[in-house]
């Protein structure tokens, strides 16, 4: 909580962490810390859930979902990705812009692109 306490006294929106050795071990902003410790904020009225999951366990993701960069391991930390990206899935290398239908796996998890919105990945399934 020392980190909350430092953004209550200090109008910063962002905090380097350092570890026990002196070394980066990542960013923190307000928001990620205020999830960590609520939870993500309950979604608006209307508004389109981030990820839906299936009676068989697939999920269908929406590109901006913040939960997929934990579950998947894209998560704040020292292994963090910085990217120039809006959306979730910027970090997502292919190697080309996919199509709508195309199937590709990162690490232990499979994706079928869902939905495109010009070049970005809009959803997939996982």
């Amino acid at each position: 909580m020392l980190v909350l306490d430092q953004f209550k006294t200090v109008p910063v929106r962002r905090a380097v962490v350092i570890d026990e050795y002196g070394g980066l071990d990542g960013i923190v902003t307000q928001t990620e810390l205020l999830e960590a410790i609520a939870g993500d904020p309950p979604d608006v009225e209307g508004e389109e859930p981030d990820m839906v999951e299936h009676e068989d366990g697939s999920l269908l993701i929406g590109g901006r979902c913040r939960y997929i960069r934990r579950s998947i391991g894209w998560a704040s930390g020292p292994n963090r990705r910085r990217t120039p990206y809006d959306c979730r899935f910027g970090a997502i290398r292919i190697g080309h812009i996919p199509e709508v239908g195309e199937r590709f796996s990162h690490e232990v998890w499979r994706f079928e692109i869902a939905d495109m919105d010009g070049r970005r990945i809009d959803k997939l399934f996982a």
